[in-house]
């Protein structure tokens, strides 16, 4: 199974002209969040274009302002990304590669998931829609993304697909009350 790789910034240049290094716990805790002027209405329609769908069972993040968005980038992995106001009259998107819906490890396991900001980068480059990344723990705008590194989110041999699963407990308990039926008469 395919590993997925993504770019993550390592060294930006602040909006008061400050450097500043980020680490791959930056990367954990969403240091870095892309911020637009756009609508939801205008953002919905961008990600539903780009194949995204809206995902109604989600863990919902404070400020959440709809359903977030999840699209299937292979068998293996998820991109979800949610809307969230965090300042006023701006859009934050929170996007993630993460384990696919598909595998109970979606929800088991945490290490399954990187933040992404280029991917969203490019896809509002793509529809023309202005934008600018937001650095939490400065409270500065990045001005200049100096260098990057490769992130990688290994996938792991032993995943479990779910829907297996809860159709053999289906039909166990089926089967069960089938047979409880037939033991009363």
């Amino acid at each position: 199974m395919p590993n997925y790789i993504t770019d993550y910034p390592v060294v930006v240049v602040l909006e008061n002209n400050e450097i500043s290094t980020l680490t791959v716990d930056d990367n954990r805790s969403r240091t870095l969040i892309t911020e637009t002027e756009s609508t939801i209405e205008i953002l919905s329609g961008m990600f539903e274009s780009e194949g995204f769908r809206q995902s109604a069972i989600e863990e919902k993040k404070v400020g959440q302002l709809c359903d977030g968005f999840r699209k299937k980038l292979s068998e293996e992995w998820d991109m979800h990304v949610r809307l969230i106001e965090i300042n006023t009259n701006k859009i934050a998107i929170d996007a993630e590669v993460e384990t696919s819906t598909e595998y109970i490890q979606h929800l088991t396991k945490p290490e399954y998931w990187v933040s992404v900001i280029f991917e969203v980068h490019d896809i509002l480059k793509k529809y023309q829609i202005p934008f600018k990344t937001w650095h939490k723990k400065s409270k500065s705008y990045i001005l200049n993304f100096v260098q990057n590194t490769s992130l990688e989110l290994r996938d792991t041999d032993g995943k479990i697909k779910w829907k297996p699963i809860a159709v053999g407990v289906a039909i166990a308990i089926a089967l069960g009350l089938v047979i409880a039926l037939l033991l009363k008469k």
